[in-house]
């Protein structure tokens, strides 16, 4: 068993030990006093200093504890905070080394002030869940927290009508449905101490407004009827509004009149082509009554039938009790009157300060002169004790997740021992890839593409950028993918291949997008004859498109063949044959030069030509090649990477490698083309030595 006093003891003889990983010195993680070191150690000798928790796989509930400021980013400062805080929480290191699920009560310092809280919050579940060998998994801690987040009255105070009963749960409903109520951790809504007692003080406040009400009615002049006359009014005010102004505009420029009566001038064209529901609402549009001179509204007069029975209800509602009973027409004036006075009872409405009591008046005095609300308290101290409960929960899932995924997080932040082992997945990798016959084993999650392309294009590393898909469950991810060995071969936009996910799982790859760049010192070499040779096939096939639209337009019979003189025909075979003697001439001079040289001399001027093209391309080549990074792919996504990822030999065999076939396999003999090729190379040598000797000899 590893405990403090024991790693104390032989930490203080041992020394950090550093491999060299991806052409960089990262620290082994083996051992809690390597965690020590880590605590000691210069950000700038990590691998890593900032890391995105989106492109981690791992417990998302334990990324989000190491991120304390919870910006999406975990920071060397709070790796450090997180591995300070669990070798002071825990006195038995074994669990933490071997990243085991489950904490043990014997484990864990109960001198630590967080540590007491959790050994307690081991106990009880424990003792709740009858473990036998002291060990409390995580699962069993997280099934103890969603206990508590169903109890009625959650930790963050959130009490749930269920909890209720009788006159005090209708109460509590009536403070969800107007207040919106708040949410319960465990589903549904419920509300809090706070809630209530704004509650409480809008009651009061709304049942002190309602008490203004006759005051404002008889102010109005309306009495008793002012709510639902102020309803009727509220109907019909903007077009009566309309209705004395057109007839204000009428009264000072007549012309208007027709414009006004009965349509609007834009509306007279389009009556003809109108359904009956489109006609209808027209009508809400048109004037109740024609404008009249004298400026009046005329109750005899309203013959638009779809405001005419609002009009007389406001009538009957609001002018004769205001106006006197009888009185058939309004002026401007009296319209204006008849505005101010109901207004006054408008104000006092508006003025309401809880508008969302309303239809509940009837209970609101029972609500205030019950103490519902002191009742209410004593469940929300219940709630401030769960509170204290779940925060031992989440002290001892911390720790929990921490012993299980720390270590690791290490092995993924300061150094990088598991993205260059086999047998292991580091935290950031997706999978691997099965393309071109090939297996490319390092995947990473790409988000933004266009971003990511830019960090990669500064980097001569050849990447793919691949989008993967599966159908059950539907997923859809994209990835970026190195090619660290062989060629390019057949791979381009379009390719498809499977991706087999680190989970297990098996997904549809499809190639999106590449970033072009050599992959071995051959394809590097023979870069710039490449792109030479595309160039003049790119040049041929423009001179050959255009020479066959000349021939069909010759044979549609749209050009007419130029006929050349026979003065002009011998001049050409004049300097053909000046040509051709310079030709034989240049071949003869060329044969003399060589018989005079031996074989072996040929051959090593031949090869001293060539390498004296080559070799510059070569050492050239050699040198991007050994530029090429892997850190590209994670500082594209975000990371803040401090190494330089280069490949060795290996290592690029590593990570793009085609798979061997079976060791029993039997294979059928076929034409081997390599030594057909070296065959006919030495066959050609040794004819060019027998015409030497025939010729020359």
């Amino acid at each position: 068993m590893k405990t403090r006093g024991s790693e104390s003891s032989s930490s203080r003889g041992r020394r950090p030990i550093f491999t060299r990983l991806g052409r960089a010195c990262q620290l082994v993680v083996s051992e809690v006093a390597d965690l020590r070191w880590v605590l000691d150690m210069d950000e700038a000798l990590w691998v890593a200093n900032t890391v995105p928790l989106m492109s981690l796989r791992a417990d998302r509930a334990f990324l989000e504890y190491v991120d304390c400021d919870h910006d999406g980013l975990i920071k060397a400062g709070e790796l450090r905070a997180a591995i300070r805080w669990t070798l002071d929480v825990l006195r038995d290191y074994s669990g933490l080394m071997e990243g085991r699920d489950g904490v043990a009560e014997s484990a864990v310092d109960g001198d630590h002030p967080d540590g007491r809280e959790i050994r307690q919050t081991l106990r009880r579940i424990r003792a709740a869940g009858g473990t036998a060998d002291g060990v409390v998994t995580l699962a069993q801690i997280r099934e103890a927290h969603r206990h508590y987040e169903r109890q009625p009255v959650s930790e963050t105070g959130v009490l749930l009508a269920e909890a209720v009963e009788g006159r005090l749960r209708e109460f509590v409903e009536a403070v969800i449905a107007a207040t919106g109520g708040k949410e319960h951790p465990g589903g549904g809504a419920g509300l809090s101490r706070e809630q209530v007692e704004h509650f409480i003080s809008r009651v009061c406040a709304y049942r002190l407004w309602a008490e203004k009400e006759v005051e404002a009615a008889e102010r109005s002049g309306l009495g008793e009827g002012a709510a639902a006359a102020y309803r009727v009014y509220r109907e019909v005010e903007g077009i009566l509004d309309r209705y004395f102004a057109a007839c204000e505009m009428a009264a000072v420029a007549p012309f208007t009149r027709e414009w006004l009566w009965p349509l609007v001038e834009g509306e007279r064209d389009r009556v003809r082509g109108m359904s009956a529901a489109e006609l209808r609402a027209l009508l809400g549009k048109c004037l109740p009554a024609e404008p009249r001179d004298d400026g009046a509204l005329v109750l005899s007069a309203v013959v638009n039938r779809e405001w005419r029975p609002r009009i007389e209800r406001f009538w009957k509602s609001v002018v004769e009790p205001l106006m006197g009973p009888g009185t058939g027409a309004i002026a401007a004036e009296q319209w204006a009157l008849i505005r101010r006075r109901v207004q006054e009872y408008g104000r006092w409405l508006d003025a309401c300060p809880a508008p969302e009591l309303r239809g509940i008046e009837d209970r609101l005095r029972d609500y205030v002169q019950a103490g519902y609300g002191e009742e209410l308290g004593r469940y929300f101290e219940r709630g401030e004790a769960t509170a204290i409960d779940m925060e031992g929960l989440r002290k001892a899932e911390k720790l929990a997740l921490y012993q299980q995924n720390l270590v690791a997080l290490v092995n993924n932040f300061v150094s990088f021992p598991y993205l260059y082992e086999a047998e292991r997945r580091a935290m950031f990798e997706e999978g691997e890839l099965v393309m071109d016959g090939r297996i490319f084993r390092l995947a990473v999650r790409v988000t933004d593409r266009a971003l990511h392309k830019q960090a990669a294009s500064r980097n001569p590393l050849f990447t793919m950028y691949v989008q993967i898909r599966r159908e059950q469950p539907r997923s859809e991810l994209q990835v970026a993918v190195p090619v660290t060995w062989g060629t390019r071969g057949n791979l381009r936009p379009g390719k498809r291949g499977i991706f087999r996910h680190v989970d297990g799982s098996e997904w549809v790859a499809e190639v999106k997008e590449i970033v072009d760049y050599p992959v071995s010192l051959w394809e590097a070499v023979m870069r710039p004859f490449r792109k030479m040779g595309e160039a003049l096939t790119r040049r041929f096939e423009q001179m050959t498109s255009t020479a066959e639209r000349k021939l069909e337009a010759v044979t549609a019979g749209r050009e007419k063949v130029p006929v050349s003189s026979g003065m002009a025909a011998g001049g050409i075979l004049a300097g053909g044959g000046i040509a051709l003697a310079a030709l034989g001439s240049s071949v003869a001079y060329i044969v003399k030069t060589l018989s005079a040289l031996k074989w072996w001399q040929m051959v090593s001027g031949l090869g001293a030509a060539v390498a004296a093209v080559l070799l510059p391309g070569i050492i050239l080549a050699e040198l991007r090649l050994r530029r090429a990074d892997l850190s590209s792919l994670l500082e594209g996504v975000g990371w803040g990477i401090n190494a330089q990822m280069r490949l060795s030999r290996w290592q690029r065999r590593f990570f793009t490698y085609r798979p061997p076939y079976p060791a029993e396999s039997r294979f059928i003999p076929t034409r081997n083309v390599r030594l057909i090729v070296l065959g006919a190379v030495a066959v050609l040598l040794l004819v060019v030595k027998l015409l030497q000797r025939e010729w020359f000899h």
